[in-house]
């Protein structure tokens, strides 16, 4: 997994070594999967799959709400409570 904070927002990115293509679907009600694609779709502004040497990448994009992101947090991971 790859998080790059762009000047827009945030890009996240996800190795996948599954062959075949990707896309949205409507699962069943009781379907115990299959609902991943259509989470990212319905709460990310963008996404997206790029080939990669060992399969693929995922990808997605959230924009800031002003469509700027605010300047960097210098805390470490250990200072935060959770």
């Amino acid at each position: 997994m790859l998080i790059l904070r762009e000047p827009h927002g945030l890009r996240v990115e996800v190795a996948d070594t599954a062959p075949g293509p990707l896309y949205a679907k409507a699962a069943e009600p009781l379907a115990e999967g299959g609902r991943g694609l259509a989470l990212v779709e319905a709460v990310t502004d963008r996404w997206g799959v790029e080939p990669s040497p060992y399969g693929k990448n995922v990808w997605f994009e959230c924009d800031a709400p002003d469509g700027h992101m605010p300047p960097a947090c210098d805390a470490e991971p250990s200072d935060h409570p959770y």
